[in-house]
């Protein structure tokens, strides 16, 4: 037995009740894979079985495009804000600031 870190890896997720939702959230529902509730909740098939997720919980899409809920404590404690891409340019302009026109 031994440690083990998580690899970083960058994940697309929202939050249930809060956010809206993403195409591929769209698309898994249209599919069957997820099912929204009237009280706020989903059914979500999973590649363990289904599984609940409450109002507020995350709907994370893995990096083999699988779906699965997390609660906000265990997200927030998992997971950060990915950094968005920024073109050399964009780099440049923070740094020494757009030039005059």
């Amino acid at each position: 037995m031994g440690l083990y870190v998580k690899k970083p890896v960058v994940i697309e997720a929202f939050q249930l009740g809060k956010d809206a939702l993403p195409d591929w959230c769209k698309a898994a529902i249209a599919e069957g894979e997820v099912r929204l509730n009237y009280d706020g909740a989903a059914v979500i098939r999973t590649l363990e079985g289904v599984h609940w997720a409450d109002p507020s919980d995350f709907i994370i899409k893995g990096v083999e495009g699988e779906l699965y809920p997390c609660k906000p404590k265990i997200f927030k404690k998992t997971y950060r804000p990915a950094r968005q891409r920024q073109s050399p340019l964009s780099r440049l302009f923070r740094l020494f600031g757009r030039p005059a026109s």
